[in-house]
This record gives C-alpha cells, sequence and structure tokens, in this order.
C-alpha cells in the first residue's frame, strides 16, 4: 500500500452553495464512513466534512473516480448528471499536498483560519472511531495535523486571520456604520454564533438577543457571555421583527428563517440579514 493508491473526491467552497448545501455530510458522517467501506475498491477512509467542504479521502485498489461520484449521488439523492461538473478530484502526491494545505488553513476561504485544524482532526477521529482509518490514512493525518500545528506556530499565520464570523460583522458594520444603537437576533448558539455575538460586542452593539432551538445551550452561552439575552426559538419572528440586524448559524437541515413568515412579520424598517449556516438557514 503506497502514496499511489490516495485519492480525494469532494467539493469545495469553489462549489456554488446551492450544490454544496446539498452535499453536506454534517450529522450524517458515520453512516457514510460505513457505506464508503462496503464499495469494494476502498482500503482505507476519511471524511472531512465542514462549511466548506466535503471531501472522501481513500485507499483505493483501483484509482476510480465513478465510484465516489456515484456514491455522492445515490447518499444525497441526487443527480449524477447535475452533480459531476462540481466534483474534483486528486490522486497520490496531490492529494496529499492537498489535505497538507487544507489542515495549515491554505485553502479556507479565509487564509489561516483557525477552525478548520480541529475540523480535519476530529474528521480523523470520527473515522477511526467507525474503523474506516488504517495505516496509511492514520500515518496521513497524524502529519497534516502536525504540519497544521507546526504552520501557525512558525509561520505566523494566524496573526492577521479573519473568520467568517468576523467577516460577518464586518460587513454588517458596512451597512450601519454605527452599532451602538442597533439590535441583533442571533440564530444559534454553538460556535459561530458564538464568535459573531463576541465580536458585535467588541464593535459596541447596542443589544444582542440570542435564541437556540436547545433553550439549555442559549442559556450556556449566556453564562459565557453575560451580556446577552436569551429568548425563546419559537419567538423568533417577533424579534426579528423588532431587530436591524439578524445573523443565523446553525446546522439545521431546514430554513429557520421562513420568507413568507418573515414577510408577514416585518415591520418595513431597514433590516440588515447574513446567513452563515450550511445547509442555508434563510429562505434566500
Amino acid at each position: 500500500m503506497g502514496i499511489k493508491q490516495l485519492l480525494m473526491v469532494g467539493v469545495d467552497q469553489k462549489t456554488p452553495i446551492s450544490i454544496r448545501e446539498k452535499v453536506c455530510f454534517d450529522k450524517r458522517v458515520y453512516e457514510a464512513l460505513t457505506k464508503l467501506k462496503q464499495i469494494d475498491c476502498v482500503l482505507e477512509t476519511v471524511i472531512v466534512s465542514t462549511c466548506h467542504r466535503s471531501e472522501i479521502y481513500a485507499v483505493v485498489s483501483e484509482q476510480k473516480v465513478d465510484p465516489f461520484i456515484e456514491f455522492f449521488s445515490d447518499f444525497f439523492g441526487f443527480d449524477n448528471a447535475e452533480l459531476k461538473p462540481y466534483i474534483s478530484s486528486l490522486k497520490g502526491l496531490e492529494a496529499v499536498k492537498h489535505l497538507f494545505r487544507v489542515a495549515c488553513g491554505l485553502e479556507s476561504m479565509v487564509v489561516g483560519e483557525e477552525q478548520i485544524l480541529g475540523q480535519v482532526r476530529d474528521a480523523w477521529k470520527m473515522a477511526q472511531d467507525a474503523g474506516t482509518t488504517g495505516k496509511f490514512t492514520n500515518k496521513l493525518f497524524r502529519e497534516a495535523v502536525t504540519l497544521g500545528k507546526k504552520a501557525r506556530t512558525q509561520t505566523g499565520i494566524t496573526t492577521h486571520s479573519l473568520s467568517i464570523s468576523y467577516i460577518a460583522v464586518l460587513f454588517i458594520q458596512e451597512v450601519f456604520y454605527d452599532l451602538n444603537d442597533k439590535t441583533a437576533y442571533i440564530i444559534g448558539a454553538g460556535e459561530m454564533g458564538r464568535l459573531v455575538i463576541k465580536h458585535l460586542l467588541a464593535k459596541g452593539i447596542g443589544q444582542v438577543f440570542v435564541s437556540n432551538r436547545t433553550y439549555k445551550k442559549a442559556l450556556e452561552l449566556k453564562k459565557e457571555i453575560p451580556e446577552i439575552t436569551v429568548v425563546p426559538y419559537e419567538k423568533k419572528y417577533q424579534y426579528i421583527s423588532n431587530s436591524n440586524i439578524v445573523v443565523s448559524a446553525t446546522n439545521a437541515p431546514h430554513y429557520t428563517v421562513n420568507f413568507d413568515k418573515f414577510k408577514a412579520s416585518h415591520n418595513g424598517d431597514k433590516i440588515c440579514m447574513v446567513d452563515i449556516a450550511l445547509p442555508r438557514d434563510i429562505d434566500p
């Protein structure tokens, strides 16, 4: 078993979001890994699934991409012809280089972003738990994580890196230059939502309301960030209508903000809505 047997197949941030959101593994990674291992040519496999990429790394007995395209189509109920133009693949050393660049943050939408290293590490751990890794993929991902750490400590790549959450707040600031008298409503109490809140507070936002489908999780966030006001998820349209800014960052498989319900509740005032979820949270 050697480097020539490595294959990477998937989509990344260059793929239109309308396609990318339909092939997001999210909570189905274990299921996908199990099914991938059942493909005849697959010896070892790891899935790197993030907001911006769904990539399969596999050690194979035959360097064929079609079985993986068929897997994507079957697993996500996607038309093969529609998906195929957006699937990219790399073999051997090129696949190794790509994974190393991903771990270092060089392939991220925001160069040097820190979350991706943890996501690569988690992807490897999930594959180990699923029993789909082996000698080659374990060494490959161990080296990728080590290199990602080294890149961050030795090159200073993260010194000026910006997160998607921070860029979202900069965008909001372009719409409303002064945030001191503005009200923001954040849907989602996960990592992305937490970072948006911290950046908004640092910019002097007037008030921040937060909802999460699991109320307890939002209350836990308030312990960390006492400045926020936690409100029931069921009342989200009421708070949307009374806010200047709405940011949605959940991992829900459906829209958290429905256009018709928003339209029925909106009072006509200027509102800035930012969606940093995948699949998308806000009805386009």
